[in-house]
């Protein structure tokens, strides 16, 4: 046996390797076929002398793409049992072995079979900004998934972020991979000297607190990185040591009460929690005074010292949360909605259109409580949703028997077993059988 590694030209996806997979090894004395496509390469393993390289040429060009022999790519293969090992030998004059574990490491003369060096493990967090649709992600899993080294892959469309557990010496295959997709991207972990601290703010839910919150942090001294999720009202915060303090402090001076959450930065989930009851008697009270504001306005004929009453009292119990924010928010040079709003009723107060001024708080506020339930809703339906997928998966071990563990650990290229109306914990393919399963997380469906 034989095999002979080549450059293909014009490979990028998986698609392409199937395309040559199913042209060259068709082609008689092929053995097998295996791809790169972070190198793009194409190795062929072949009865020695049995398969012409034309041949090959031939059929990777009925596929769309070109070959050619790289250079000093052909071995002889023999296994060792030793350890686990793939011993290789070069058919050369000079007869170099190497011993083969993931990577290629050569050495003269006989090999000395030893236990491969450590490499790399933990995680690596990058920000794509162009990465935002399920397009995209599909994309960057087909060209990060043949990389050896590489745990798992997750994504965070809604931020951008892409996390990869690896076992890698270094990460240069998977950004080189990136960037040969077009992706940008740019590694946003923790240096050396800072931390990560997670913060839970419950009344942080829309861009205009995420605006005032992120006018105030940013330029702090100590604080250097700023990460929102306003879905699970959490703000990972990226500072030097003993800065979390002056944080907590200055959220507190615009309003905000802020709780460190424990577990780390990507693992912590906020649990779901239930709708807050809203005090419809205050909304109410005050949409019926700015209601009775406009009649006695019109039944007067110009305003009158019931229309100025009763519009003070729909401002005052519909709007006054919103002129505590408008006001925290002008200290702080902050122009957000809150600010404007306060601005404007407070100036149809003065040129005397009461009646317009009242009823405009209290659209607003009511806007406001509609907003904050249609969000706790969203927040919770994506929760539970997520809460269908199962914690553990039963995946096939080495020795051939059947194991369940997290399914936050199952390697790619695992193999697992799913029983009748179970629900699947992982995105895979179907590689033998078939039965019903539950598919709840898949529709939503419960």
């Amino acid at each position: 046996m034989s095999e002979t590694i080549f450059k293909v030209a014009g490979m990028g996806c998986e698609e392409d390797t199937n395309k040559l997979r199913k042209v060259v090894g068709a082609l008689p004395g092929i053995g097998d076929v295996k791809f790169n496509l972070c190198n793009g390469t194409m190795t062929v393993t072949t009865t020695k002398g049995a398969v012409d390289n034309k041949d090959i040429f031939t059929a990777v060009q009925r596929a769309g793409m070109s070959a050619r022999p790289a250079d000093n790519m052909q071995v002889e293969i023999t296994q060792s049992k030793a350890k686990g090992l793939t011993l290789i030998q070069a058919p050369d004059k000079t007869s170099t072995n190497e011993c083969k574990v993931g990577g290629c490491s050569c050495s003269p003369g006989p090999v000395t079979l030893t236990e491969p060096s450590p490499v790399g493990q933990g995680k690596a967090l990058y920000r794509i900004d162009n990465m935002d649709c399920p397009t995209e992600e599909a994309l960057i899993r087909n060209k990060l998934k043949p990389i050896d080294g590489i745990k798992s892959l997750d994504f965070n469309l809604m931020q951008r972020t892409l996390t990869v557990s690896h076992q890698l010496a270094s990460l240069t295959p998977v950004e080189e991979a990136l960037r040969a997709i077009g992706m940008q991207a740019k590694r946003i972990d923790t240096p050396a000297g800072l931390e990560r601290t997670v913060l839970n703010i419950a009344k942080m839910d829309c861009p205009t607190e995420e605006g005032l919150i992120r006018g105030k942090l940013t330029g702090m001294d100590g604080v250097t990185g700023l990460d929102f999720n306003l879905m699970q009202r959490r703000l990972t915060v990226t500072h030097k040591s003993g800065a979390l303090d002056a944080v907590l402090a200055a959220l507190q001076t615009i309003g905000f009460e802020a709780k460190v959450e424990s577990g780390g930065t990507t693992d912590v989930v906020t649990p779901a929690v239930p709708l807050p009851k809203t005090r419809w008697w205050p909304l109410a009270l005050s949409g019926v005074s700015a209601t009775l504001a406009e009649v006695v306005y019109w039944i007067n004929g110009g305003n009158h010292w019931v229309v100025i009453a009763l519009a003070l009292v729909s401002i005052l119990i519909g709007g006054l949360p919103t002129y505590k924010k408008g006001l925290i928010a002008l200290r702080n040079g902050n122009l957000n909605i809150n600010a404007l709003m306060s601005i404007a009723v407070t100036g149809a107060m003065i040129i005397g259109h009461w009646p317009e001024a009242a009823m405009v708080m209290f659209l607003f506020a009511l806007a406001e409580v509609i907003e904050a339930r249609s969000l706790d809703r969203a927040r919770n339906a994506i929760r539970g949703l997520m809460d269908l997928a199962p914690e553990t998966a039963t995946v096939r071990q080495e020795d051939g028997s059947w194991k369940e563990i997290p399914a936050k650990a199952v390697p790619l290229e695992a193999i697992v077993r799913l029983r009748p109306g179970e629900r699947i914990a992982l995105d895979g393919i179907v590689t033998s059988g078939h039965s019903s399963v539950n598919q709840a997380p898949i529709t939503g469906e419960s």
